[in-house]
């Protein structure tokens, strides 16, 4: 499925250096799938100082979590949790694809 949807963005997200705006594949991916889609970002956990702080995201699609990242800001730790999501998107679609085949 997201190969049919987002042939492009899969070949760059498997070359993350072409790559630097995870949270807006997320977006375009589900809402080609789905106009009413609920997508929400929200911090889990805040640590370090209050000069050095360390954040933990996390992205749920119509309340499924679909991945977690951390960063040094609140958009690095939400960024990272979509590049998670969408390399779990890929991983299920690469084991769709195969069961797919297989029959």
């Amino acid at each position: 499925m997201i190969f049919n949807c987002m042939g492009e963005p899969i070949n760059e997200v498997q070359n993350p250096k072409r790559v630097s705006d995870f949270k807006s594949h997320i977006q375009e991916h589900f809402f080609a799938l789905d106009k009413d889609v609920k997508i929400e970002y929200s911090v889990t956990a805040e640590s370090g100082p209050p000069h050095k702080r360390w954040y933990t995201s996390q992205v749920a699609v119509n309340g499924r979590v679909l991945g977690a990242g951390e960063g040094n800001t609140k958009k690095e730790s939400e960024q990272n949790a979509a590049r998670e999501a969408l390399a779990h998107l890929i991983k299920q679609s690469v084991r769709d694809e195969q069961y797919m085949h297989r029959r």
